[in-house]
């Protein structure tokens, strides 16, 4: 049996650079452990919230952006995971907002932002419901065709957003403290964090699997944005005030996760079909 030198050597290189993401992000969280003093020192309030929001606004427009082109090949493909995938991103983007905007030392957001319970709620409903979304998308056939009006996927996800604003914003009791001032982090939140956690690690899960069979570059890319953001989450397990190292290295995380994953459907929804294109042309013009 005659050995693909290339594919082997290509398969080395995808899994050194698995490993070496996970070690960067492992060396990530084992510097924050041993310097968390010292950046509590260094980084003030008004810097850490300049740099909170820079994170949060560039991973919103990655999440819009994942939106807006899966859902608008929408039309084209009819993709049922992609759609789902378009919904989850939205809902993502749109409670990344509100927990931007509402962050405790932020100016006014409808209500005076002097709690960080609110901003810590959207980001974890953001993340549990988003990936629920996620897992759905992943537990049907990658090329399942669905013929259900993309409106249809979206309507839902707006109501729940707004539906989630109004109740933590004007109703706070009505959805159970996430972290009390003083106190700190909830065993409620660790718990629906852990959960986020479970469910990310299902997803990755499927996904390698898909890429064992396919060895498709865009599985690739979505495990290791998916990888990202379990560091992203198992950060924010550990922090005491939402100004502190652990708080700022969980939103790096997903900055870098959420690129990594617009990488991943940009090329599922774009460059793909493009390339195939220009494959068939290359093909028509040889004949």
């Amino acid at each position: 049996m005659k050995i693909n030198h290339k594919n082997v050597f290509m398969g080395l290189k995808k899994h050194w650079e698995i490993a070496a993401l996970f070690i960067f992000s492992f060396l990530l969280f084992f510097l924050a452990i041993i310097y968390k003093d010292l950046f509590d020192k260094i980084m003030s309030v008004a810097t850490f919230l300049t740099w909170h929001s820079l994170f949060e606004f560039i991973s919103i427009f990655a999440a819009f952006s994942i939106f807006i082109v899966t859902y608008y090949t929408y039309e084209e493909s009819k993709n049922i995971r992609m759609i789902i995938f378009a919904s989850a991103f939205l809902f993502m983007g749109i409670l990344d907002v509100f927990h931007t905007l509402s962050y405790k030392g932020m100016a006014d957001f409808f209500v005076p932002n002097t709690s960080a319970d609110r901003a810590t709620t959207f980001w974890v409903l953001s993340r549990l419901i988003g990936n629920i979304g996620l897992l759905i998308g992943v537990s049907f056939p990658k090329d399942k065709i669905s013929k259900i009006n993309k409106s249809l996927f979206i309507i839902p996800v707006l109501i729940l957003a707004i539906s989630i604003f109004i109740s933590a914003t004007y109703y706070p009791g009505f959805i159970p403290p996430m972290f009390i001032e003083g106190y700190g982090l909830t065993n409620f939140k660790i718990f629906l964090e852990l959960m986020v956690i479970l469910i990310m690690i299902i997803i990755l899960i499927k996904v390698i699997e898909e890429y064992k069979s396919t060895n498709l570059k865009k599985e690739y890319l979505f495990s290791m944005g998916i990888l990202l953001s379990i560091f992203s989450e198992l950060a924010f397990i550990g922090y005491a005030s939402v100004y502190d190292a652990y708080n700022y290295l969980g939103h790096f995380y997903k900055l870098i996760a959420f690129f990594i994953l617009f990488k991943s459907i940009y090329t599922e929804n774009v460059k793909m079909p493009y390339h195939e294109i220009k494959s068939k042309e290359c093909v028509i013009k040889a004949v």
